[in-house]
């Protein structure tokens, strides 16, 4: 096969054990999707790059999370020495949260924005990386302020970490899982509306959905991927996920501001 400005040819059959060749005439990589279902009966001999960009979220929260977490914690003899100053508690914690929230903003669009610059993209992803590198600040901003939250509420360093990890799975991974459950049993009723309501649930999922539909995949997600890409390229659509994740960002910085304001120290 020859990959140009068109498939030459337009149609390959290929039975399990055929071998496929194909030759890019562009100038820039190809990217080639494959159903779900043959992922695992296809093999290339120099090996598939993968855009899991998705991905990138779940990792990069978690170490903010951790980070966060166990910072505050071992500042917390230094925030005592600060309380006992004319300091007033709302500016100090405004101190804190932007002190750990700003770098780490700084650092994930310079960790992901520098190489997408130097690499270059074209038009066509113009807009996945602009939803890249906004959701994935917002998102830093949220997990920074969850870890304040855990960290405020919850006296036991250890007993914190671990509840900020458990946040974190909960999150990236089991709330996925209780979502295919859900999609499982209820496979025989419409779910447009459900699932939406669930994404917008979930900080990961809601940018993660953002950014795959941006990269044109929702062909692979059959009614319901469709029926989100209506949903989310429309200008409205949009402004509402920006806006729930904004709202991601706001709700754990008042709840750990309030905490903060009434903890003991």
């Amino acid at each position: 096969m020859k990959i140009g400005e068109s498939l030459t040819p337009e149609v390959v059959t290929a039975k399990r054990g055929d071998e496929v060749r194909w030759v890019n005439t562009t100038s820039g990589p190809v990217d080639i999707l494959f159903e779900q279902s043959q992922v695992d009966f296809i093999s290339c001999q120099r090996g598939f790059v993968s855009t899991g960009w998705g991905y990138l979220f779940a990792s990069s929260e978690e170490e903010v999370l951790v980070v966060a977490t166990v910072h505050l914690y071992a500042a917390r003899d230094f925030i005592e020495a600060l309380l006992a100053q004319p300091v007033r508690r709302r500016a100090l914690f405004a101190g804190l949260y932007l002190g750990l929230a700003l770098p780490a903003a700084g650092a994930f669009l310079v960790g992901v924005g520098v190489p997408l610059a130097v690499r270059g993209f074209g038009n066509e992803l113009l807009g996945a990386c602009a939803t890249l590198l906004i959701s994935g600040v917002l998102l830093t901003l949220t997990f920074v302020a969850i870890a304040c939250c855990v960290v405020f509420i919850v006296e036991d360093r250890l007993r914190g970490l671990g509840v900020a990890l458990g946040v974190w799975g909960l999150l990236a991974v089991l709330y996925d899982a209780g979502v295919l459950m859900f999609v499982a049993m209820a496979s025989d009723r419409p779910l447009e509306k459900p699932l939406l309501a669930l994404t917008f649930a979930n900080p990961i999922d809601l940018a993660r959905v953002s950014l795959l539909l941006r990269l044109d995949t929702a062909g692979l997600m059959g009614y319901t991927g469709a029926a989100f890409q209506h949903f989310f390229t429309e200008w409205w659509g949009a402004g509402l996920a920006l806006a729930a994740l904004t709202g991601w960002v706001a709700i754990p910085v008042v709840v750990s501001a309030r905490a903060f304001n009434r903890k003991d120290f």
